[in-house]
């Protein structure tokens, strides 16, 4: 069976990539964590107990150095890690379209080649982050259709699933535009949403939890109930 790698990507920074990782981490214990974002660290220091790898993919030149993508999916395919969950950060994602575009065929072989399968889970919010998260998982999807390919829905290279951070709740209009673009497209999409109850008692014990680094296991009862409610919802 091959691996199955998770890059958790979305180009505007606050949108949820690390909340998603944090959640999905503690659905999965036995998975393991990579954080890429090297300006924040955000992950390294929430699942800070999970020892998260920290991983660089940037060159020089800030721009996705492809044998350093390379040599790190070959370390992940020999690790006896079955699921591996990476936050991506906004430098890298802001990048992977045109990467993947640029590499389809090579990414392709080094797939078959380590037996490793990625999923890109793409974050997408409301309010006044939808507009720059949509156009960004448009962009994303259209890296994924092969060249020359006249399909209404054609084969992505990549599976692609939108995760929808109802922390920010999308408006009406928005929402549609959200569903017709799922239709149109054939992307499935989930709902994540770590804060349903918004007061400022909720907020504060959830960012102390997160800020532990510890995860939730020993933590207040009180404060676990909105972890678990959300990890519950999370349905991937």
């Amino acid at each position: 069976m091959n691996k199955k790698i998770v890059l958790i990507t979305q180009s505007k920074g606050g949108s949820g990539k690390s909340v998603l990782c944090y959640l999905l981490a503690e659905k999965y214990p036995d998975a393991l964590i990579v954080d890429m974002d090297q300006s924040t660290k955000t992950t390294s220091r929430q699942l800070a107990y999970r020892k998260p790898i920290l991983q660089s993919l940037l060159s020089d030149k800030n721009n996705i150095d492809r044998e350093k993508l390379a040599y790190f999916l070959e370390s992940l395919s020999q690790s006896k890690d079955e699921l591996i969950f990476c936050d991506l950060g906004a430098a890298i994602s802001e990048q992977l379209p045109y990467f993947i575009q640029d590499t389809q065929d090579d990414l392709t072989e080094l797939m078959e080649e380590l037996q490793i399968d990625l999923y890109l889970y793409c974050v997408v919010t409301g309010g006044d982050m939808f507009s720059a998260s949509m156009e960004y998982l448009s962009a994303l999807n259209q890296s994924l259709i092969p060249p020359g390919t006249a399909k209404k829905k054609p084969p992505r290279l990549l599976s692609l699933t939108a995760m929808v951070n109802d922390f920010r709740p999308m408006k009406d209009a928005q929402q549609q535009q959200f569903t017709h673009f799922m239709t149109q497209e054939g992307i499935s999409h989930y709902t994540y949403n770590l804060l349903e109850v918004e007061s400022e008692f909720a907020r504060e014990r959830v960012e102390k939890v997160l800020a532990s680094g510890q995860g939730i296991q020993n933590q207040a009862v009180f404060s676990k109930r909105y972890f678990r409610k959300a990890i519950k919802k999370l349905a991937v």
